[in-house]
């Protein structure tokens, strides 16, 4: 702050007027100087009050104090009198109490050797008495309290064992398993609510902006199919709105006859398979629990179809799916004498006299390449033209490659 400014503030200053100062700062200034007087009046006005108050009720104090233990004092001469007619009254003279008989005189004397307590003694035992009360009564209070809470646990006692309890505990547990993300802890949440049968409840789902979805089609498509999906048993009335601007892929995904036919050749695929493995073991009985073992789901289908890959051929397989997804892109549909000559690294520096015993016939070759892809990657074998020529193409482009499992 400038010397000015120091000398505008300063109320300790003599004299009202600064010559150094204009006219309208020594106004201000005389205006400051008049509010921080108004400011210590009103702080030793409200002192005073207080210290006026508290000496007041001190003094109230002091006399209901003095007012208990005077008539606790009476109170105890009354008992006395009661207790011994012949001791003299209080306010009476020696003299009279010596005009007694000598019997009387005696019983007075030694009535009158228990001495009554002073006026400050009486009080505080007065207090101290007040306050047993007071600490008895609370402790009866909280006795009290202790029992209405046993008996309102009593009451409890059967809804804790309810199945309404039961299940919103089983809902509370699943966000207390560290183990799932926090998406799958929602997801098993949501399938909880739509499963169960024990109340009565409708449930209300809003799903806004589906094509700002920035995920996987197949992922937001799985999802809506599982929670679409009813429980025989489910006691929840669940309704579901969707929002979104018009988005033709997402009707595909829902059309009843998606993937029907793929999903069929892929099952069909999987059976040719478990009979070419051990083609005198497979019963009929034995090949129809493998088809109801299949996943209804094309997607889950896929899923399985990645997790049977071997460790040994992961890493190739999927090399040739994306092999085939880039080529589609960049330089046209691949084909299985590209995927077959792109196979053999180790040997990619030998002659060319020694590839030609890869020269494989048509059914040999598309053994093969089912063998390296495992059904991921389908080739048209009945069009007119070289068997050994024809493109190559994804069973799915937009499915998940098997990155992660590998």
């Amino acid at each position: 702050m400038s010397s000015y400014e120091d000398t505008l503030h300063d109320s300790d200053s003599s004299g009202p007027l600064r010559p150094e100062l204009t006219a309208a700062d020594n106004v201000k200034r005389l205006r400051i100087q008049q509010q921080q007087g108004e400011k210590y009046r009103r702080v030793a006005a409200n002192s005073e009050q207080r210290q006026a108050r508290v000496s007041e009720q001190m003094e109230r104090r002091l006399a209901q104090i003095q007012i208990k233990a005077t008539k606790r004092e009476e109170h105890n001469w009354r008992l006395e009198e009661k207790k011994d007619p012949a001791r003299p009254r209080r306010g009476k003279s020696g003299a009279q109490g010596d005009a007694q008989g000598p019997n009387e005189a005696g019983q007075g004397s030694k009535a009158s050797t228990k001495l009554p307590k002073s006026s400050e003694e009486a009080g505080v035992e007065w207090e101290r008495n007040s306050l047993l009360k007071k600490l008895g009564q609370v402790h009866q209070d909280l006795k009290s309290i202790k029992q209405s809470i046993s008996n309102l646990a009593k009451g409890f006692e059967p809804f804790r064992r309810s199945p309404v309890t039961v299940f919103l505990l089983g809902l509370v547990s699943i966000f207390q398993d560290s183990r799932d993300t926090f998406t799958r802890k929602l997801e098993r949440l949501l399938r909880r609510l739509l499963d169960q049968d024990i109340i009565d409840m409708n449930l209300v789902l809003f799903f806004d902006t589906l094509d700002e979805f920035n995920g996987h089609m197949d992922v937001i498509s799985r999802f809506l199919k599982d929670v679409i999906k009813d429980s025989p048993k489910s006691l929840t009335r669940a309704k579901f709105c969707f929002s979104s601007r018009p988005w033709a892929e997402l009707a595909v995904h829902f059309s009843e006859s998606d993937g029907v036919f793929l999903w069929v050749k892929l099952a069909l695929s999987i059976l040719r398979g478990t009979v070419t493995s051990n083609p005198d073991g497979v019963t009929l009985q034995a090949l129809e629990k493998r088809l109801f073992e299949l996943p209804d789901d094309l997607f889950r289908f896929y899923e399985l179809i990645i997790e049977r890959i071997s460790k040994a051929n992961c890493r190739r397989t999927f090399a040739v799916i994306e092999l085939v997804v880039r080529h589609n892109d960049e330089y046209g549909p691949i084909t299985a004498m590209q995927i077959r000559d792109a196979e053999p690294l180790e040997i990619a520096g030998r002659d060319v006299e020694y590839l030609d015993v890869l020269d494989l016939d048509d059914r040999k070759l598309r053994r093969v390449v089912d063998d390296k892809v495992k059904g991921l990657i389908r080739a048209p074998w009945d069009v007119d033209r070289p068997k050994k020529s024809h493109p190559l193409q994804a069973q799915n482009p937009e499915s998940e490659t098997p990155a992660e499992s590998c």
